[in-house]
């Protein structure tokens, strides 16, 4: 089995583990900061920063002790050619991983006998005393056909040899492809004797189901949501049929521990609102609102999440024509009316991935007091009730 068809397999180990875990808050927090510093360590090494990523995997295994972890550290310093933590991070793989898989046993002892060996700075260069065969005669310093070069490099640094340094004919950043000679070794081992010993080698996979608030990878930037549905629009007496209602949040994502969400960002609502005024003129007026808006989800589960809005700003009531049902005398105005808009608006989401949601909006209730001496008296507030449907996404 290849590397990478390894580091797939125990990708869904792992995502299994923590479904089956999450029910321990203080467990799975643990668990999130572990892979957070595993990812940062995967980044480090696939650039090549071996010293550093070996230090991320310890870290990830000061936060959740899984025995695989410690066999990235030791994958880490073989690359960065330092012998000797490579053999005791790959000892002590062995020695505190549960359920090893024999082969990959036989491989990690493998490869701590040739590291040994490779590393011993006891073991005596290996230079041969008289020359090779294809020597001619007076050139006893150029080694023939047949000799080995002299030299103070031990064994296990040459390509090939499974020693620190990848193989020979290896890509930068192809870790999982071994030169010839190498012998193929997961950098990711699995522990699965229970759901809380199996992590994962996530490589360019994003842990994308982490749901509501987690994220495994670096912090959201922007979130943008567009929603849908009904709105039932209240205009003092007038009788207004149930309309479209439309809803785009856009915002800036803030966890806040591990089941809080905050969405500090802004609203803006529209909804068109027809008119007859029974003289044979007609039209369609907009409701347009434009917000600051504040969003909390939490989020009991990692998939659900239920999230509260609350949106200051201003109402625009736009496109007001000649015999509109709305102002004094039906006069008509060349700019929007303008008044105080509060929304509250309850929410459900449902996390297809960590970036994609589905939102919906049981209720949303905006309010507006007409305050303007431009409307006709028996209209003092503009209200909407809304039932919307839509999605979310966050990057």
């Amino acid at each position: 089995m290849t590397t990478g068809h390894r580091r797939t397999g125990i990708l869904i180990a792992l995502l299994a583990g923590l479904a089956l875990t999450a029910a321990s808050n203080v467990a799975h927090a643990d668990k999130k900061k572990a892979l957070a510093a595993y990812n940062e360590g995967e980044k480090q090494y696939n650039l090549g920063n071996f010293i550093q990523a070996a230090e991320k995997y310890k870290e990830a295994y000061n936060e959740w002790p899984d025995g695989a972890f410690l066999f990235n550290v030791g994958q880490a310093y073989r690359m960065a050619s330092d012998c000797k933590n490579s053999v005791f991070f790959y000892k002590r793989f062995l020695s505190v991983a549960k359920n090893i898989d024999p082969k990959l046993q036989k491989e990690t002892a493998d490869r701590i006998a040739e590291l040994e060996k490779a590393c011993d700075p006891s073991k005596p260069p290996d230079v041969g005393p008289h020359p090779g065969e294809g020597d001619k005669p007076g050139d006893g310093d150029k080694p023939g056909d047949g000799d080995k070069p002299a030299g103070d490099k031990p064994a296990g640094d040459k390509p090939g040899d499974g020693g620190p340094h990848p193989g020979e004919g290896d890509q930068p950043g192809e870790r999982d492809k071994p030169g010839p000679g190498d012998k193929p070794g997961p950098d990711v081992a699995v522990n699965d004797d229970d759901d809380d010993d199996d992590m994962v080698d996530d490589d360019d996979d994003d842990d994308d189901d982490l749901g509501i608030v987690e994220r495994s990878a670096s912090p959201w930037l922007i979130s943008i949501g567009a929603s849908g549905g009904a709105a039932v629009v209240g205009i003092g007496s007038l009788k207004v049929p149930v309309q479209l209602g439309l809803g785009m949040t856009a915002g800036y994502p803030l966890p806040v521990g591990d089941k809080l969400l905050l969405d500090l960002g802004a609203f803006f609502g529209y909804t068109p609102v027809p008119w007859d005024n029974g003289s044979g003129e007609a039209g369609t007026a907009s409701l347009i609102s434009t917000l600051a808006n504040i969003g909390a989800t939490y989020a009991d589960t990692p998939k659900i999440g239920v999230r509260a809005n609350l949106g200051l700003g201003a109402l625009h009531v736009a496109r007001l024509s000649m015999g509109n049902v709305f102002t004094v005398g039906g006069r008509a105005t060349d700019a929007p009316a303008t008044m105080f808009n509060l929304r509250l608006g309850i929410s459900a989401d449902y996390a297809l991935t960590d970036s994609v949601l589905v939102r919906v909006t049981p209720f949303g209730f905006s309010y507006s007091p007409a305050g303007s001496a431009i409307f006709d008296p028996d209209i003092s507030s503009f209200t909407r009730i809304e039932f919307l449907l839509g999605m979310a996404y966050r990057m």
